[in-house]
């Protein structure tokens, strides 16, 4: 039976057109024999979104109170012993990672990259339309790096 039905459909419309075909038919014959519901999977899907929205409400308000009380906790310190809060301000404004190394921007161009001249065609001569000989040495030529000038290094910023 498998062999008649693929052979007509292999007739009615090509080869891909009938894996399609069979594959729409069994994903539809496994939906109508299994008990899904796709409102009860909305459903499902809604409520565990309402949970993850509620955990990530949880955590924001845990950092802001964190936030708070650390706050709080400065400033009792700082009311309470003025030097050690000084001392305590100086050791978060030391203990954080340096800021990035800035340049000043400047008027020069950025340094041009090394060009790479390819072959033409080894086949044809485009000029004359005619292919080379079979031992010409522009069969495979390797390709030739050329580095810029070092004169207008000198000019240039690095990027």
């Amino acid at each position: 039976m498998g062999r008649i039905i693929s052979s007509l459909l292999v007739g009615y419309v090509n080869i891909q057109g009938a894996w399609l075909i069979a594959g729409i038919l069994a994903a539809t014959g496994l939906y109508f024999a299994s008990a899904v519901s796709f409102r009860d999977l909305m459903e499902s899907v809604a409520e565990r979104w309402i949970h993850f929205q509620a955990f990530h409400d949880r955590y924001r308000n845990w950092r802001e109170e964190r936030a708070e009380r650390k706050a709080e906790a400065l400033a009792q310190l700082e009311a309470e012993q003025p030097d050690l809060a000084e001392t305590a301000e100086l050791k978060k404004a030391h203990s954080t990672a340096p800021p990035p190394k800035t340049f000043p921007p400047s008027s020069a161009p950025p340094c041009p990259a090394p060009r790479i001249k390819l072959p033409r065609s080894p086949l044809i001569d485009r000029a004359s339309g005619s292919t080379p000989p079979a031992n010409s040495p522009t069969l495979n030529p390797a390709p030739q790096f050329s580095a810029p000038d070092p004169s207008d290094l000198k000019q240039c910023r690095p990027l």
